[in-house]
């Protein structure tokens, strides 16, 4: 029988992708229910719109956070800490609290939820890299190509400080007017920009593997 370590390190992968997906298809419920009694987003004009487009970034957030985490567990190989088995949790919980706040004067409070997620993400991120870079297994990954800190984390800490300040744009637009659907306009573009990065890291992760 294998030792325990290298059990949890083969496990790994498809235990938390299965409590990922559990996690997010609950929030998607917590969506629709939120959705189905928001009347703002049923009554035309600009608060409308708006409401739209911010679901339409909380659908962007978990499929964002679907590829970011299943790229990192499918990357690489380390023996999970407890930390690693709570970050799912973390991540619900901030999808959760996002398909929830979907009230026209909850969108600034929202854009904070969804920087803090980002940020939290990130986090998450450094901790696994650090557990990644410290096992063996993935000695050949770092060797070949091993990126300073702007390189590997800048993208993310901008996106967290765009988000504050589309927060911030939210808090003087006031909500219900054409300054909160420039907000979600902004917030779509730059969830969208993070997913077309994932797709990036994803493709030149699977031709390093070709050519290996």
């Amino acid at each position: 029988m294998p030792p325990f370590g290298e059990r949890a390190k083969e496990l790994l992968p498809s235990v938390l992708l299965t409590l990922t997906s559990i996690l997010q298809a609950l929030a998607l419920e917590v969506l629709w229910t939120s959705a189905s009694s928001a009347t703002h987003l049923w009554d035309g004009g600009a608060a409308a719109l708006a409401g739209w487009l911010q679901i339409a970034a909380v659908v962007e957030t978990a499929v964002l956070i679907w590829i970011f985490y299943a790229h990192i567990l499918m990357r690489f190989r380390w023996v999970p800490t407890m930390r690693d088995s709570i970050v799912p949790f973390g991540l619900g919980l901030g999808q959760f609290a996002l398909a929830e706040l979907l009230r026209p004067e909850q969108v600034v409070l929202w854009c904070l939820v969804l920087a803090a997620l980002f940020a939290y993400a990130m986090a998450c991120s450094i901790a696994i890299f650090r557990s990644a870079a410290a096992d063996p297994d993935n000695a050949w990954y770092f060797a070949e190509h091993e990126p300073d800190f702007v390189e590997r984390y800048g993208p993310a800490i901008a996106t967290v400080s765009v988000l504050l300040g589309i927060a911030a744009l939210a808090a003087w637009a006031g909500p219900g007017g054409a300054g909160q659907v420039v907000a979600m306009a902004l917030v779509n573009v730059v969830l969208f920009a993070q997913i077309e990065l994932q797709r990036i890291y994803w493709n030149r992760s699977m031709r390093r593997d070709e050519g290996r």
